[in-house]
């Protein structure tokens, strides 16, 4: 069964008309090739935009830097005014490096007073983690002489209507340590409360507008109760869009594999890895939503606009509710902005064929290169390419393992149906690897190669093949 990956019409392209293209770009690195489209950020950009003209709400896109913290991505965000979200010292100078200037960042995370220091400085927006960093960032300010603003996140927010608390999490503060929080603000003269910040990953839209609609009670009771004047509501992340062609295809996987764990058997994945499910004590399958929701079938679009027009909470529109207290919505997107922005070259280093007429094949990246060791499995089928003069067109079944010499190396864990036989040199190319997969996780484990990244670009229809570090989006 094949379960292809969505395509950008760049991938398309390039794959369909360019395939020499990723030879010669291949040529360049003995590691994995990431290949960014920067440029097709612009589209993804505009699509988050209008929503917000057509609502007439005002709106903060900040780019989640850390989904690929490769500085093209900074630029093209930078170029169509957005801001960015930064989750360290490092991403901060390569944002300013970038081009923002500190009003159009915001600082998150785990924050060290050498991160603080530097936001403060530049007096970007800090959505505070604890109250500790409220009092450390107190400090400083008293010390540098320089004013800042912050979100203080918040980890125990409720979906009321359905009774659901946010999952916990060991990042932001409780509602309950408010109080405190406020009374530390009060006490300086440095710090202004701009908003409040949550961040809710895995949750449909129907509870993250309940998370909402609680945000918007405490920020009206902190006018009303605390004489502050917060105005930002921040969302957060976890923002995605459908990552395959046909999603219906992964839930039929997704069945077959559950009948074969019922009979014991086992003919679709390497070893036991079946996506986190499994039988349980009643003779049933256990895990079965969590391997759908791998699929990712949300899409930003229509998430957004089902929450601004969402009226079932506080018995009237969400939106009419922000425009009404002239507070500002703020989310921070990564998937959905890299929707399509990159693909991944690998070379095939050595194929084997196992006793069962499938074939084992090693290409010369790992699960890290791929940022899929702990967290951003690909699920999606890769492309096999070979040079235009082969002539092979027999179909087989194949897995695809990593470099490493551990046994856990695993690109993706289940087989893959290929439409010709896998040879050494030729190109695996994963798609759609922008967000995350491509720097995330990357390392080099027994002195392997390091993911090296290149840009292609369109002018005057033909593509050019650029570095990383050239790349302008304001040339024409």
């Amino acid at each position: 069964m094949n379960i292809e990956a969505k395509r950008s019409n760049i991938t398309d392209e390039i794959l369909n008309k360019n395939q020499d293209m990723l030879f010669q770009a291949k040529m360049l690195h003995k590691g994995p090739v990431h290949l960014l489209f920067p440029q097709e950020m612009i589209e993804n950009i505009k699509k988050i935009k209008k929503i917000f003209i057509d609502t007439e709400l005002e709106i903060k896109i900040f780019f989640a830097y850390k989904s690929n913290s490769k500085i093209p991505f900074a630029k093209q965000a930078k170029k169509e005014g957005i801001f960015i979200d930064v989750a360290s010292e490092n991403e901060l100078s390569s944002a300013l490096s970038a081009g923002f200037i500190g009003s159009e960042i915001e600082c998150t995370g785990p924050k060290n007073n050498s991160f603080l220091t530097l936001a403060i400085h530049h007096q970007c927006l800090i959505s505070v983690d604890s109250l500790e960093e409220i009092k450390s960032i107190s400090k400083l300010t008293e010390q540098i002489g320089k004013k800042v603003e912050i979100l203080i996140r918040l980890n125990d927010l409720e979906s009321k209507d359905r009774n659901i608390l946010i999952k916990r999490s060991r990042f932001g503060i409780s509602k309950n340590d408010l109080e405190k929080a406020y009374n530390i603000l009060k006490k300086s003269n440095w710090i202004n409360l701009k908003g409040f910040h949550f961040h809710s990953d895995g949750y449909d839209i129907e509870t993250k507008s309940g998370f909402l609609s609680e945000m918007i009670e405490i920020t009206q009771r902190a006018w009303k109760d605390e004489g502050l004047s917060p105005t930002i509501l921040n969302m957060g992340g976890s923002w995605r869009n459908p990552i395959l062609k046909n999603s219906k295809n992964w839930s039929k996987f997704i069945e077959k594999m559950g009948e074969e764990i019922i009979k014991g058997k086992n003919t679709l994945v390497w070893g036991n890895n079946f996506y986190g499910m499994k039988k349980n004590e009643r003779g049933r399958i256990s895990g079965r939503e969590n391997a759908i929701m791998k699929s990712y079938e949300s899409n930003i679009e229509k998430d957004l606009k089902n929450l601004v027009s969402n009226d079932s909470l506080l018995g009237r529109k969400i939106s009419s509710i922000i425009n009404e207290n002239m507070f500002e919505l703020a989310i921070e997107p990564g998937f959905s902005l890299l929707d399509g922005c990159a693909m991944t070259i690998t070379e095939i280093a050595d194929v084997k064929k196992s006793d069962k007429d499938v074939y084992h094949i090693v290409i010369d990246a790992n699960i890290y290169n791929l940022s899929t060791a702990k967290m951003f499995e690909i699920i999606a089928d890769p492309v096999l390419v070979k040079p235009t003069n082969n002539k092979n067109n027999k179909k087989c079944e194949a897995f695809i393992f990593g470099n490493l010499c551990t046994e856990d190396d695993v690109i993706i864990k289940r087989k893959i149906f290929l439409d010709k036989i896998p040879e050494k040199g030729d190109l695996i190319c994963f798609l759609n690897t922008a967000a995350y997969n491509t720097n995330f996780e990357d390392a080099s484990p027994i002195l392997h190669e390091k993911g090296k990244s290149f840009c292609i670009v369109k002018k005057n229809n033909k593509f050019l093949l650029i570095d990383e570090k050239k790349y302008n989006p304001y040339e024409k």
